[in-house]
């Protein structure tokens, strides 16, 4: 009987540790799948055609959006895009059905989707009243953890008037890694690259999980490198890392802020926090004065960005 009952027991877990790889087996293969990314979606269709100039003058709103989950989000997004009317939408963890605005359209970069489920997409997502002629979508080739999702980017060029071409980068950046910041750092080399082969203003802003001095260290000397500054007059609070108990352990900074906003070539007049909570992250409001040049024009008008010039140079990294 003794024996019966090991043959037994054993058959069991044979069994059960069978079913279990056989589960998790299954969970990578979807995990996998979720996260092949189908490039830069448009979002609906733009009200304003490409190549219309607009003012002097623009706002940008970014914000983290926690994918929509808080039942306030659609509510508080629809009532921020009214009185503050942004020229200039960075949405991070968005979906499809995000922006449902008659006046806005913009293009998603998704990166992760759940693979049985339509416009399940989550990414960044950057909505203009003008349509872009072109875009294109930066998926980073690390993943959290090494193994789950990618984090994207979503880049747009836009022409100015006076001559010059206004560079815009939306930012998801990847989170969980503790230490020296490598998956971060590859994610950021990536993105520098664009903006260094671009000679005009640039806005370069979202959110940068730049919760330990690593990675702001390295962020901050990118910007610099490159000729930009960060938007520090904000009043209030930004999104930081968490305060919990366990900061010492994971190296979190709970000074420093995650959501960002960097800038070259333009005047900021103005910088608000939104004090909302159907996020976890708060809106960024930010108002920008282009440039003007000799003949006084300074209005800006939508142009087609011309990325394929470095696309070689970004596979090989």
């Amino acid at each position: 009987m003794g024996l019966n009952f090991f043959l037994f027991r054993r058959r069991r877990w044979q069994i059960f540790g069978g079913s279990f790889f056989s589960v998790l087996l299954m969970g990578l293969v979807l995990l996998v799948s979720s996260c092949t990314s189908p490039g830069a979606m448009q979002i609906s269709g733009y009200r304003i055609p490409a190549a219309t100039v607009q003012d002097a003058e623009f706002t940008l709103l970014s914000w983290n959006v926690h994918k929509g989950q808080h039942p306030d989000l659609a509510g508080d997004l629809h009532e921020t895009l009214k009185v503050h009317q942004p020229d200039l939408v960075f949405l991070q963890e968005a979906k499809p059905g995000t922006v449902e605005e008659p006046h806005l359209a913009g293009t998603l970069a998704p990166a992760w989707r759940h693979p049985l489920k339509l416009r399940s997409e989550v990414g960044v997502f950057t909505a203009s009243c003008v349509e872009p002629l072109e875009r294109q979508a930066f998926r980073s080739k690390s993943r959290e953890l090494g193994f789950t999702t990618p984090k994207t980017a979503l880049m747009t060029r836009y022409a100015l008037s006076n001559g010059t071409e206004l560079l815009a980068v939306n930012v998801h950046a990847l989170n969980f890694e503790r230490g020296e910041p490598k998956r971060f750092i590859r994610q950021m080399k990536t993105l520098h690259v664009l903006m260094q082969a671009h000679e005009g203003p640039i806005v370069f802003a979202g959110d940068f999980n730049t919760w330990n001095a690593e990675r702001n260290d390295y962020l901050q000397e990118l910007a610099a490198g490159l000729g930009m500054q960060e938007v520090n007059s904000f009043v209030g609070y930004r999104k930081t890392g968490d305060h919990g108990w366990a900061n010492h352990l994971l190296g979190i900074d709970p000074s420093l802020p995650l959501d960002r906003v960097f800038y070259r070539g333009l005047e900021c007049t103005s910088a608000k926090i939104l004090d909302l909570d159907s996020s976890d992250h708060d809106p960024l409001v930010v108002r920008f004065r282009a440039p003007v040049n000799d003949k006084g024009e300074s209005a800006l008008a939508m142009l087609a960005p011309e990325l394929s010039v470095v696309a070689d140079h970004l596979e090989a990294l």
